[in-house]
């Protein structure tokens, strides 16, 4: 009975690129220190200057302090502001006045950190959320750690200074990525103003947007091309930190963020705009997966005619994502797209591994391969995985060979009798052994009574 095996036939990439081609502008210099592109669907890194380097985020933090914001509340819950959210931060930073006893909806709260990066609202926030600022804090970096921030600790929700407070360009555009999955989100960060309204202890007031690129759109030293949109924006300064910036921006289906950090003044906006417009201009969103063909065959070249092929092997199928997207120069050469896939069994997922995409050798891309048995019970039965070397395949084949429920029970069965076997063949050894030695004792007494 043949064995059936199963592979993933990956053919050749059959690309149709039908995009004119870009002439390649030079990739700009930046002033800052640190900085990331991000794609903010797929989080491939298109640029990075030191993202990986430590660095006082300052009032990027609250890009945080909005995240559990919104995973932990509602938009029309009261947060009443005590006497320390209010005059525990330094004299003199970034508020919108609020008093002791003054109550807001989180939404408000929402808007005032994100337009006006008030100070006292983060406080109050943390003390709502969490009972004080230090336990938020705490929930902060748990947070953070979450999204794959692996160099970040926060101190306090707001940013001002703290020596063990600090972040990377890397981890602040994950939490950027994050936040970003939340329309309403969207709508207060890209807001160029918003009207507070009379509260209980003040009359109404506007609060306007600190990021210029978003409330001055049309002023040409902040702008961006007036194809590209930005969707959100946090600005950001400490004399410690220097002046940071996170942005942002969509063009047509491709959206990218922008983390700038350790700049100096105005630049931050010339080193967003150029990096920006730079990637927006030269790169491009392909499905590259589109073409893959993904199969199952029968196959005899396992183990013919033994005990394995007796039983009933488990057969599956293989799904990759085909709509999977990767970003690419907009002038690519297709040879250089190329794959890799890397076994990483996970039954209780049907994921078989790891298909990753590389341009010019640098990865920019890893999707999940799933697979489905067509024994329906089969799945969470898979606990022994082996991968073989066929080398009359070419290397684009992989091959996996899984033990059934019933596979492993007959092949425990087969154990088990043949331990009986043999324990039934070393038994009989002995008694023949001992029936030899009582012989040749009895032809010994008798020799020795003859010889008498």
């Amino acid at each position: 009975m043949k064995k059936f095996i199963i592979y993933i036939l990956l053919l050749s990439m059959c690309l149709i690129d039908t995009s004119p081609t870009y002439a390649q502008t030079k990739l700009p210099k930046i002033d800052a220190k640190s900085a990331i592109v991000m794609d903010a669907q797929t989080g491939q890194i298109l640029y990075e200057k030191s993202m990986n380097k430590i660095k006082y985020p300052a009032s990027l933090t609250k890009l945080m302090t909005v995240l559990l914001t919104l995973e932990n509340c509602k938009l029309n819950e009261k947060v009443t502001f005590s006497q320390e959210a209010v005059y525990g931060i330094e004299p003199g930073s970034s508020n919108i006045g609020i008093l002791p006893g003054e109550i807001l909806t989180v939404k408000q709260c929402l808007y005032g950190m994100m337009l006006e990066s008030a100070n006292e609202v983060c406080s109050a926030i943390a003390e709502h959320i969490s009972g004080s600022v230090e336990q938020f804090s705490k929930l902060m970096t748990k947070r953070a750690k979450e999204l794959g921030c692996e160099n970040t600790q926060f101190k306090n929700a707001n940013g001002l200074h703290h020596d063990k407070h600090y972040t990377t360009a890397y981890d602040m555009a994950l939490i950027l990525k994050e936040v970003l999955k939340y329309p309403e989100f969207r709508t207060i960060a890209s807001s160029r103003n918003y009207r507070l309204k009379k509260t209980n202890k003040q009359k109404g007031r506007w609060l306007g947007n600190h990021h210029k690129m978003i409330r001055y759109p049309t002023e040409s030293i902040y702008s961006l091309s007036p194809s590209l949109t930005p969707t959100s924006g946090k600005t950001a300064f400490t004399t410690r930190a220097k002046t940071c910036l996170a942005t942002s921006a969509t063009n047509g289906d491709m959206e990218l963020i922008c983390i700038v950090m350790e700049d100096t003044g105005i630049s931050v906006y010339w080193d967003t705009k150029h990096l920006l417009e730079y990637f927006f201009n030269n790169y491009e969103h392909i499905k590259p997966l589109q073409s893959y063909e993904v199969q199952t065959i029968e196959s005899d070249n396992f183990i013919a005619h033994n005990f394995f092929s007796l039983v009933q092997p488990q057969i599956l199928t293989i799904h990759i994502n085909a709509n999977y997207i990767v970003s690419v120069p907009k002038n690519y050469t297709k040879k250089r797209l190329t794959t890799s896939f890397k076994q990483q069994l996970d039954p209780n997922h049907n994921i078989l591994g790891t298909l990753s995409i590389y341009y010019n050798k640098k990865k920019i891309g890893q999707t999940p391969v799933f697979f489905t048995p067509f024994i329906a019970d089969s799945i969470s039965h898979i606990t022994a995985y082996k991968e073989f070397d066929f080398s009359h395949f070419s290397p684009n084949h992989f091959h996996f060979y899984m033990l059934s429920t019933t596979e492993r029970g007959f092949l425990l069965g087969c154990t088990l009798i043949f331990l009986l076997l043999a324990l039934k063949f070393l038994h009989f050894y002995m008694q023949l052994i001992q029936k030899r030695k009582a012989l040749n004792q009895r032809c010994h007494s008798r020799s020795n009574k003859c010889n008498n």
